[in-house]
C-alpha cells in the first residue's frame, strides 16, 4: 500500500494530521507499552470519543442483585453442609479407573472428570451423609449424549 493510500486511509479513520505524521514515520509497538500505560491510552482513547460505563435498566440491576444475594446465600448453606460431611462416608468404586478408561475409549472427546461424572451418575444410589439421592442431570452426562447422538447420525 502506498504511502499516500496509508495518509487517506488513517484521515478517513479520524486521524488528525501530526497522529497521520507519527504513524507514517513512527514505528508504535503496543507491546512496548506497560500495562499501565497501555490502559491509560485506551482509557484516553474512551474518553475522547464520549463512551461511558454502562449501567443496566433497573429490570437487569434488581435481578442481578437478587442472583447475588441467592449466590451468598446458597454457599453459605454450602458450606455448612459441606462441615457435617465426612469424606470416609463417600464409598468410592475399586474399578473407578477402569470405568473411566473404558467410557474414554468410547468418547475421547471427553475430560477425564467428566467421565468421573458419568461413573458417578450411573450409580445406583448415592448417599450422602446417610440419604439417598436420586441421579442429576448434569452437563457431563448431556455432552456424552450429544455426543453418543451425533455419532450414531453420523454412522446412518
Amino acid at each position: 500500500m502506498s504511502e499516500d493510500e496509508r495518509r487517506r486511509l488513517l484521515r478517513d479513520y479520524g486521524a488528525t494530521p501530526e497522529e497521520i505524521e507519527f504513524l507514517l514515520n513512527e514505528r508504535v509497538e503496543l507491546n512496548a507499552l506497560t500495562s499501565e500505560q497501555l490502559v491509560a491510552l485506551v482509557e484516553r482513547k474512551l474518553t475522547a470519543y464520549g463512551l461511558k460505563k454502562v449501567v443496566p435498566d433497573e429490570e437487569l440491576l434488581a435481578e442481578t442483585y437478587r442472583a447475588f444475594h441467592r449466590s451468598d446465600e446458597l454457599r453459605e448453606e454450602f458450606e455448612d453442609l459441606m462441615a457435617t460431611m465426612e469424606e470416609g462416608t463417600i464409598k468410592v468404586p475399586k474399578n473407578l479407573k477402569q470405568k473411566v478408561c473404558a467410557i474414554l475409549t468410547k468418547h475421547p472427546d471427553l475430560r477425564w472428570d467428566d467421565a468421573i461424572r458419568i461413573v458417578l451418575d450411573a450409580t445406583a444410589s448415592k448417599t450422602c451423609g446417610g440419604r439417598s439421592k436420586r441421579p442429576r442431570k448434569n452437563p457431563a452426562t448431556s455432552r456424552m449424549l450429544k455426543t453418543m447422538r451425533k455419532a450414531a447420525s453420523e454412522a446412518a
